[in-house]
């Protein structure tokens, strides 16, 4: 039960720290002043940021599925890791899909809610970006030590 907590945790943090940041704009800029951003900046460079961190997100997402009947992808479920990574490539395909259609959405329906609900989608994709390229980096870690580890070894066996 405590490694399933641990493996959620991070995305419990980024959806209550997301909701704190918004919750925190919104006491301190007004209604008017957070619609003229989001309208005229963040809008812009939201559909971008979403566009590509969704293609990327299905990329590692399809790569990794494709690659899950290997000598590393087998280790790494043994290890446990292997739901982590699956669970985190799902996880950001799901963020930057439901932020690309909130996205789209407030941009045909003028509503302060949905408003809300689009920055709290774009603040949420920018710290899930950090956690999924950290994920990225950390798996590409993983199967360095993999490499060096079958290298050393000569066996797959030795590994367990």
């Amino acid at each position: 039960m405590k490694a399933k907590f641990l493996n959620y945790y991070a995305y419990i943090v980024e959806f209550i720290l997301s909701f704190l940041v918004v919750v925190g704009l919104s006491l301190h800029y007004e209604k008017k002043t957070l619609i003229d951003f989001f309208d005229k900046s963040a809008n812009d460079f939201a559909m971008y940021f979403y566009s590509i961190m969704l293609a990327g997100s299905i990329a590692f997402f399809w790569q990794f599925y494709s690659r899950s009947d290997t000598k590393f992808a087998i280790w790494l479920y043994k290890k446990g890791a292997f739901k982590v990574y699956l669970l985190a490539y799902i996880f950001a395909v799901i963020i930057y899909s439901l932020s690309l259609f909130v996205l789209v959405l407030n941009k045909y329906i003028s509503s302060d809610i949905l408003l809300y609900v689009a920055l709290w989608c774009l603040i949420m994709s920018i710290m899930n970006a950090y956690t999924f390229i950290k994920n990225i980096v950390n798996q590409l870690l993983l199967n360095m030590k993999f490499n060096e580890l079958t290298e050393d070894s000569g066996k797959e066996n030795s590994l367990n």
